[in-house]
């Protein structure tokens, strides 16, 4: 009979981390949520502004959705840190091993030369 601890699964996921994944997550998706409000309170704001005339504020209803916009891809990034190797850290390493291949060809070929 297998015997795990009350903290882990049959799988060995310990139950305590996913409480915890679950917790940032919901974090984040309140941070994104708010985040985004703001902005759309911001540029709702800019935009009567600037339709009564205000010229400066033209600028800050093209930055709010930039700002909205930002936020919504840190959101992104951070939900997608769930694996332990994102892709762009597995496609740095091929990036890494073929320049260490290409230098290692060019270095012999200068020798051979």
């Amino acid at each position: 009979m297998d015997t795990d601890s009350p903290s882990e699964n049959s799988d060995g996921v310990d139950h305590v981390d996913a409480a915890a994944e679950r917790t940032r997550r919901r974090w984040l998706n309140i941070t994104l949520a708010v985040g985004l409000a703001i902005s759309g309170v911001g540029f709702y704001v800019e935009t009567r502004r600037a339709m009564e005339g205000h010229l400066p504020a033209w600028v800050y209803v093209i930055e709010w959705p930039l700002l909205g916009f930002v936020g919504f891809r840190m959101w992104q990034r951070l939900i997608r840190e769930d694996s332990a190797t994102s892709p762009d850290e597995e496609q740095d390493e091929v990036t890494r091993e073929s320049w260490k291949d290409f230098s290692a060809r060019s270095r012999s070929e200068r020798e051979n030369s």
